[in-house]
């Protein structure tokens, strides 16, 4: 092999290298940056919710438990309104809404 078959063969690998080197460190930057985005848009999204929270955490402070026994008070029976087996009378008469 020649001398300058060599340096051809050298400069082909460099070339190699570097185009390597480049789409490597091109991929990390790009991955990094869709890390921020995505890291900034869960930020806003929590920011956004955590603010719902608020009015709940008030509600669960201020509710009154119902932990005697006997027929439920009609807030509580409002309550189990979104059950489709909720009684449909506050006191428990009448079936339930799912007409059972």
């Amino acid at each position: 092999m020649s001398t300058q078959s060599l340096l051809v063969a050298a400069g082909v690998v460099i070339a190699l290298w570097t185009f390597a080197a480049i789409v490597i460190f091109r991929t990390a930057a790009r991955t990094t940056q869709l890390a921020d985005e995505d890291q900034a848009e869960q930020a806003l999204f929590a920011e956004d919710h955590m603010v719902t929270f608020e009015p709940m955490r008030e509600a669960f402070a201020t509710a009154v438990r119902e932990t005697e026994p006997g027929r439920p008070s009609a807030e509580l029976v409002d309550c189990w309104g979104i059950w489709p087996d909720a009684p449909l009378a506050h006191d428990l008469t009448g079936g339930t809404r799912d007409g059972s």
